[in-house]
């Protein structure tokens, strides 16, 4: 039996009152007031299992307390994993990662002069760089490099030639790069698999 669009009654018993399911997609707060709505109306205890967190309702429980229960304890469990073992290894591991892609942003950034001279060199570094994906850095100077080089932000564009040239492609590729740095954003990461066939088909 559907009682609105957030909650669907699963059971009845004159133990356990009402048990409800909440519905896919559904937010906690909307949850919280329709377990209320359905226990004042009928009277009896509303009870349900939100992502493993169990939620109580009767005639006297306001939405709001409902909703701070569930978040508080969404937070005590997120804080026990974090001092876990498990929760412990997987945040070493991430400051591991994160350390070892900001050494690897700060290598990239400091052989650009180096791989600006040549569009293979330059397609390479593009290609590592956007496997990285970041944009903690000043992109609007790298952009302002490659530009000063000859490169145009998202040249060929739109270009139906059926057959381009390896520079072509290389200027493509360059030019993507270029238009993602102006938005600030980082090199898009497909922009590395387009590196890879470009590599592949110029070796």
């Amino acid at each position: 039996m559907q009682t609105n669009k957030h909650i669907e009654i699963v059971s009845r018993s004159a133990g356990n009152g009402i048990v409800v399911s909440p519905y896919v997609g559904s937010d906690i707060r909307d949850i919280a007031a329709a377990m209320v709505e359905l226990a004042k109306a009928e009277g009896v205890a509303v009870q349900c299992d939100m992502n493993g967190i169990k939620l109580h309702a009767d005639d006297s429980s306001a939405a709001e307390s409902i909703y701070k229960s569930y978040r508080d304890e969404v937070e005590r469990r997120a804080a026990a994993w974090r001092e876990s073992p498990e929760g412990r290894a997987v945040q070493a591991e991430r400051e591991r990662r994160e350390a070892a892609n900001v050494g690897a942003l700060r290598e990239l950034l400091a052989e650009l002069p180096t791989q600006i001279g040549t569009e293979s060199g330059l397609v390479a570094w593009v290609g590592r760089l956007a496997l990285l994906d970041r944009a903690d850095f000043d992109t609007q100077a790298v952009a302002d490099q490659l530009e000063a080089a000859g490169y145009v932000r998202s040249e060929f564009v739109g270009d139906k030639n059926p057959t381009p040239s390896k520079s072509h492609v290389a200027r493509w590729i360059i030019g993507q790069a270029i238009d993602c740095l102006r938005k600030k954003h980082g090199v898009h990461s497909v922009l590395s698999m387009h590196a890879e066939k470009y590599a592949t088909a110029n070796t």
